[in-house]
Formats: structure tokens, C-alpha cells, sequence
């Protein structure tokens, strides 16, 4: 069992019904864990700046880590291109996160492949804030080669005390189909 609580994140193992703590991973402070997810014998762990309003026009990203479960420390981050991570799923035997500016990227093992992007992408919009994390129950799933998306309709600019609403961008459940190559 793998439990996070702002940069940290603690594994337990259970035995009887009884749970022991075995190892604390402790990531850099600047950096809270949204969402984890466990693929081929490793934790990918999805990030968001701790604090994001500080972070624009501060070129800082929030970072997405490969635990193997046994140190206390996690391999050097991987930059995710935004400032907040929303979810990340195990897929084709890694993994697969979703980011708040909308881009859906595959880690190759070394960095990223994008794979589609929301429309709200190319507005220059971010979906969500740090106060509300904007998850509202599971953001993605997996059925076969299908990636499932669970969004919600408002959006923010930087900087922005308000939501928007675009269109072209309509909350509910969209899919990734990589036969087609987009979201849908």
C-alpha cells in the first residue's frame, strides 16, 4: 500500500490484517504528489509545484519520478512541460499523465511522447488550480488501448480570479484512441 502526503510518500505492506511501515520516499520539497500509479515492478509518481502561482514566468515545471519502492530516494525527476501534473495511469507497460495544460504524454523510459492534447492546449488556458485540484473522482482509465479522460468544463489563465468557459471545450468524457491518434 502506497500512501502520499505532500512530498512524501510511505509504503506499507500487510501481513494478517496488520499494516508495517517499510520505507518513506521523500521527494524535494517544491514538489507535491498528485497522483501515483504502479507499472512493471516501479511507482511512477506525478507531481505539481508546491506552490504554483509563484511559479509563472519562473520557467519551473513539476516533475514526474521512478520509485522502485526500496530507497528513500526516487531517480531525478523528468520535467512534465506544466506546473501541475493531474493523473497519471499505467499504459502499454508504462506510463501515461495528463497535464494541466492539457497534453497527454507517454514516458519512453528517458522523457516524453506526446500523444494528443486537449483543446483548450492551444488557448493557453490551464485546467484547474492548485487549490482545487480539479479531480473529481478518477481522471483516467484504461480499457484496452483506450484512455478514458473524466474532464471538467472551466479553465484558468495565469494569474486569473475567475473560470472560463470554452466552446470548444466541453467537460465530460473523452477518449484517446491511438488508432486514430487523437482525442475524441
Amino acid at each position: 500500500l502506497a500512501v502520499s502526503n505532500g512530498n512524501t510518500v510511505v509504503l506499507y505492506s500487510e501481513s494478517g490484517g496488520t499494516y508495517t511501515l517499510d520505507v518513506t520516499l521523500t521527494l524535494p520539497s517544491e514538489f507535491e504528489v498528485v497522483s501515483m500509479s504502479y507499472a512493471n515492478g516501479r511507482m511512477g509518481i506525478l507531481t505539481m509545484l508546491s506552490d504554483v502561482a509563484a511559479a509563472k514566468g519562473q520557467n519551473k515545471e513539476a516533475q514526474f519520478f521512478i520509485w522502485d519502492g526500496t530507497g528513500t530516494t526516487a531517480q531525478p525527476g523528468i520535467p512534465i512541460g506544466s506546473s501541475k501534473g493531474i493523473a497519471c495511469i499505467p499504459y502499454k507497460g508504462s506510463f501515461v499523465i495528463l497535464t494541466s495544460l492539457g497534453q497527454l504524454r507517454y514516458f519512453n523510459g528517458g522523457g516524453w511522447d506526446d500523444l494528443a492534447a486537449l483543446p483548450f492546449y492551444f488557448k493557453d488556458m490551464l485546467w484547474g488550480d492548485s487549490f482545487t485540484r480539479d479531480i473529481y473522482g478518477d481522471s483516467m482509465w484504461i480499457e484496452g488501448d483506450l484512455i478514458y479522460i473524466n474532464v471538467t468544463a472551466f479553465l484558468k489563465a495565469y494569474g486569473s480570479r475567475y473560470e472560463r468557459f470554452l466552446p470548444e471545450h466541453q467537460g465530460g468524457i473523452l477518449v484517446y484512441d491511438p488508432s486514430v491518434g487523437g482525442i475524441y
